[in-house]
Protein backbone atom coordinates (compact mmCIF):
# COMPACT_ATOMS: atom_id res chain seq x y z
CA UNK A 1 0.00 0.00 0.00
CA UNK A 2 1.91 3.12 -1.14
CA UNK A 3 -0.11 6.58 -0.22
CA UNK A 4 2.44 9.62 -1.70
CA UNK A 5 1.32 13.49 -2.28
CA UNK A 6 3.95 15.41 -4.54
CA UNK A 7 4.19 19.16 -5.67
CA UNK A 8 4.05 17.85 -9.59
CA UNK A 9 1.28 20.31 -10.18
CA UNK A 10 0.70 18.57 -13.83
CA UNK A 11 -1.99 19.81 -16.24
CA UNK A 12 -5.37 17.84 -15.76
CA UNK A 13 -8.37 18.28 -18.03
CA UNK A 14 -6.66 21.55 -19.72
CA UNK A 15 -6.43 23.01 -16.08
CA UNK A 16 -2.54 24.01 -14.61
CA UNK A 17 -2.61 22.88 -10.96
CA UNK A 18 -1.51 26.27 -8.52
CA UNK A 19 -0.88 24.46 -5.58
CA UNK A 20 -0.38 20.38 -4.61
CA UNK A 21 -3.64 18.57 -3.72
CA UNK A 22 -4.48 17.05 -0.31
CA UNK A 23 -4.64 13.21 1.21
CA UNK A 24 -6.57 13.12 4.22
CA UNK A 25 -9.72 10.92 5.69
CA UNK A 26 -8.61 7.18 4.41
CA UNK A 27 -9.89 4.70 6.03
CA UNK A 28 -8.77 1.00 4.65
CA UNK A 29 -10.46 -1.75 6.41
CA UNK A 30 -10.05 -5.66 6.03
CA UNK A 31 -7.15 -5.73 3.77
CA UNK A 32 -5.16 -8.89 3.91
CA UNK A 33 -1.57 -8.70 2.02
CA UNK A 34 0.76 -11.24 1.50
CA UNK A 35 3.96 -9.42 0.06
CA UNK A 36 6.27 -10.79 -2.05
CA UNK A 37 9.66 -9.15 -2.53
CA UNK A 38 9.85 -7.51 -6.41
CA UNK A 39 13.05 -9.01 -7.81
CA UNK A 40 15.49 -6.14 -9.40
CA UNK A 41 15.53 -5.06 -12.94
CA UNK A 42 16.56 -2.22 -15.19
CA UNK A 43 13.68 0.75 -16.10
CA UNK A 44 15.01 3.69 -18.32
CA UNK A 45 18.41 3.11 -17.92
CA UNK A 46 17.88 3.01 -13.81
CA UNK A 47 17.73 -0.13 -11.14
CA UNK A 48 14.09 -0.83 -10.60
CA UNK A 49 14.84 -2.02 -7.00
CA UNK A 50 12.98 -3.13 -3.99
CA UNK A 51 11.44 -0.73 -1.09
CA UNK A 52 11.71 -4.19 1.00
CA UNK A 53 8.65 -2.81 2.81
CA UNK A 54 5.03 -2.85 2.45
CA UNK A 55 2.59 0.33 3.76
CA UNK A 56 3.81 3.48 3.01
CA UNK A 57 2.63 7.24 3.81
CA UNK A 58 4.70 9.86 2.24
CA UNK A 59 3.30 13.45 2.84
CA UNK A 60 5.03 16.76 2.09
CA UNK A 61 6.45 18.66 5.11
CA UNK A 62 3.85 21.85 3.88
CA UNK A 63 1.14 19.35 3.18
CA UNK A 64 0.96 16.20 5.03
CA UNK A 65 -1.26 13.24 4.55
CA UNK A 66 -3.59 13.43 7.21
CA UNK A 67 -6.63 11.37 9.12
CA UNK A 68 -5.33 7.56 7.68
CA UNK A 69 -6.81 4.56 9.96
CA UNK A 70 -6.13 1.52 9.06
CA UNK A 71 -8.24 -1.17 10.56
CA UNK A 72 -8.65 -4.92 10.70
CA UNK A 73 -5.88 -5.49 8.52
CA UNK A 74 -3.12 -8.37 7.88
CA UNK A 75 -0.09 -7.53 6.55
CA UNK A 76 2.55 -10.50 5.97
CA UNK A 77 6.30 -9.23 4.70
CA UNK A 78 9.12 -10.91 3.62
CA UNK A 79 11.65 -9.33 5.93
CA UNK A 80 15.09 -10.80 5.83
CA UNK A 81 17.19 -8.00 5.85
CA UNK A 82 20.13 -8.14 7.94
CA UNK A 83 21.35 -4.85 7.92
CA UNK A 84 19.62 -0.90 8.62
CA UNK A 85 19.83 0.86 5.43
CA UNK A 86 21.57 3.79 6.57
CA UNK A 87 20.81 6.86 4.17
CA UNK A 88 17.05 8.91 3.80
CA UNK A 89 14.31 8.06 2.28
CA UNK A 90 14.19 10.39 -0.88
CA UNK A 91 11.07 12.87 -1.23
CA UNK A 92 9.69 12.49 -4.56
CA UNK A 93 8.40 15.89 -4.55
CA UNK A 94 8.04 17.04 -8.26
CA UNK A 95 9.35 13.99 -9.55
CA UNK A 96 6.79 10.78 -10.18
CA UNK A 97 7.00 9.16 -6.50
CA UNK A 98 7.76 5.02 -8.02
CA UNK A 99 7.94 3.15 -4.95
CA UNK A 100 10.71 1.63 -6.08
CA UNK A 101 12.80 5.00 -5.74
CA UNK A 102 12.29 4.49 -1.73
CA UNK A 103 14.36 1.58 -2.22
CA UNK A 104 15.52 0.84 0.69
CA UNK A 105 13.18 1.43 3.38
CA UNK A 106 14.15 1.84 7.57
CA UNK A 107 11.28 -0.36 8.59
CA UNK A 108 10.29 -3.62 7.51
CA UNK A 109 6.46 -2.88 7.99
CA UNK A 110 5.10 0.46 7.72
CA UNK A 111 6.88 3.90 6.74
CA UNK A 112 5.32 6.83 7.88
CA UNK A 113 6.52 10.77 6.30
CA UNK A 114 4.71 13.61 7.00
CA UNK A 115 1.67 12.80 8.22
CA UNK A 116 -0.97 13.38 10.87
CA UNK A 117 -3.32 11.59 13.49
CA UNK A 118 -2.75 8.18 11.80
CA UNK A 119 -4.44 5.16 13.23
CA UNK A 120 -3.98 1.61 13.52
CA UNK A 121 -6.94 -0.62 15.28
CA UNK A 122 -6.78 -4.39 15.11
CA UNK A 123 -3.95 -4.36 12.40
CA UNK A 124 -0.84 -6.59 12.39
CA UNK A 125 2.42 -6.81 10.62
CA UNK A 126 4.29 -9.97 10.63
CA UNK A 127 7.41 -11.25 8.49
CA UNK A 128 8.59 -14.32 6.90
CA UNK A 129 12.36 -13.84 7.98
CA UNK A 130 14.35 -12.16 10.43
CA UNK A 131 14.91 -8.55 9.95
CA UNK A 132 17.23 -5.99 11.91
CA UNK A 133 14.55 -2.81 11.26
CA UNK A 134 12.26 -1.87 13.12
CA UNK A 135 8.45 -2.61 12.14
CA UNK A 136 7.47 0.86 11.72
CA UNK A 137 9.34 4.16 11.12
CA UNK A 138 7.69 7.23 11.08
CA UNK A 139 9.79 10.77 10.47
CA UNK A 140 9.28 14.33 9.56
CA UNK A 141 11.38 16.19 7.18
CA UNK A 142 13.39 18.84 8.81
CA UNK A 143 11.58 21.34 7.19
CA UNK A 144 8.10 19.85 9.13
CA UNK A 145 10.09 20.18 12.62
CA UNK A 146 11.02 23.41 12.42
CA UNK A 147 8.17 25.17 11.50
CA UNK A 148 5.99 23.14 13.92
Amino acid sequence: MFISNGTRLRRYLNVQREKPGTIEDIVLEHVRADVKPAPVSWYQGKVWANAEGGVVLSGLPQNPIRRVTIRNCRFHMPGGRDEQPTGPVPVMGDQYPEFHLFDPLPAWGMYERDTEDTELIDTVFTKRAPDVRPVRVKEENEERKDAG
